[in-house]
């Protein structure tokens, strides 16, 4: 499979968490976790992921935007160790 990446190496991705779902017949929690990625004036990338955690999360990043672009996300623990190939910019 090919890698789609976003954003060129002077570009600008948002990229943030969101939760969809709701609860199950049994009243359980049953959200899926989503890592959004959008390129400023461009494409849009969307993962389901198993969790919130860092070490998910920037992999799939640094997988999906090219080394030099500059990152816009929340201040959420799961972006602070975003690759040195990326510069992170915190809202």
């Amino acid at each position: 499979m090919v890698t789609r990446c976003l954003a060129v190496p002077v570009g600008i991705v948002e990229a943030d968490k969101a939760f969809i779902g709701g609860h199950d017949k049994k009243g359980h929690d049953d959200k899926a976790i989503i890592l959004g990625m959008v390129e400023r004036d461009g494409d849009v990338i969307a993962r389901v992921i198993p969790d919130r955690k860092d070490i998910t999360i920037t992999p799939i990043i640094s997988e999906h935007v090219y080394p030099g672009s500059r990152i816009a996300t929340d201040a959420a623990t799961a972006f602070m160790n975003l690759a040195a190939s990326v510069t992170a910019m915190r809202a």
